[in-house]
């Protein structure tokens, strides 16, 4: 953040009880550009992140906020072209380049956004809308902050565990538009970089859209799509199973190219790195659903 090609910025860090040395790193950096707070205690009735991206938006001075995760690195060109794709919108999010920081990511790490790009075809259509529900990439968002103060900010979503997709279909119901920059190039993110930490993440997106029916049946056939030449095979139609398989295939590895172009050769596990994300993403579902299970993300149980 600190070598970024744009003239007038302020870097917040909001340092939320962490237990490591971060604190004591950032305040090493600390000047009039770059401003560290510390929070000591969580407010009841809040998620930690939520009540640290409310307070360091507060503590903002500018009319445009990016808030990014600790693990995301921008591009030295990120802000001059965030600042100019929110001139439009009062909300906007990034995909982003897989940064292959574990096997794990390059096993499966662009076959589980090959599905999500699946799931969310119509935004990727869609330039800018202000049809609820939203959608957003939680890792690098931009909004202007007039707007997001007049929509309630976090302290609407203070406990809503998906909290990038909730804060974009609230700022589309308030009348608000928002859209998603469909260009990889501005950050990477490791996303996820364990089995654990991708059942976590999944856990929360499942718990937070089990109201989202289209996201559920998208997630469903996204799925199918993926196992079916395993299926088809083991019913015997092999020549369906070869075109599927194939066809998803090259456009799994054109995905990975675009992603992260040194992995590209972990397309060919496909279709078996699929039943593993089938696994998490669908059979995962039935706890959730029945027994209304509570999952563990960042620290929080909700």
């Amino acid at each position: 953040c600190l070598n970024q090609q744009y003239p007038d910025y302020e870097i917040i860090v909001v340092n939320d009880r962490s237990w490591d040395s971060t604190g004591q790193i950032v305040e090493q950096f600390a000047s009039d550009k770059l401003k560290l707070y510390h929070i000591t205690e969580k407010p009841a009735g809040w998620l930690g992140k939520h009540n640290a991206v409310q307070y360091g938006v507060e503590k903002s001075t500018g009319e445009i906020v990016v808030v990014i995760d600790a693990d995301t690195h921008l591009s030295r060109n990120a802000l001059r072209r965030i600042v100019d794709s929110v001139e439009d919108v009062e909300m906007v999010s990034f995909n982003f380049k897989l940064r292959p920081f574990s096997w794990f990511n390059r096993v499966f790490g662009s076959l589980f956004l090959f599905m999500v790009m699946l799931i969310f075809t119509d935004e990727k259509r869609t330039k800018k809308s202000s049809s609820p529900p939203g959608v957003a990439f939680g890792a690098c968002v931009a909004f202007n902050k007039s707007a997001f103060m007049k929509i309630g900010g976090y302290t609407s979503i203070r406990n809503c565990i998906l909290d990038d997709v909730t804060l974009a279909t609230l700022f589309r119901r308030k009348g608000y538009q928002t859209k998603i920059l469909w260009n990889n190039s501005i950050y990477t993110t490791p996303l996820y970089t364990s089995f654990s930490d991708f059942k976590s993440g999944v856990d929360k997106h499942m718990k937070g859209q089990l109201q989202d029916h289209s996201f559920m049946f998208g997630m469903l056939m996204a799925n199918l799509l993926l196992v079916s030449p395993i299926v088809l095979s083991l019913i015997g139609y092999f020549w369906a199973a070869l075109v599927i398989y194939f066809t998803t295939n090259f456009l799994i590895m054109i995905h990975s190219l675009e992603m992260h172009p040194s992995g590209w050769y972990f397309s060919f596990l496909y279709p078996f790195n699929s039943l593993f994300i089938m696994y998490t993403t669908t059979f995962n579902l039935i706890p959730t659903v029945l027994f209304k299970r509570k999952v563990h993300w960042r620290g929080d149980l909700v």
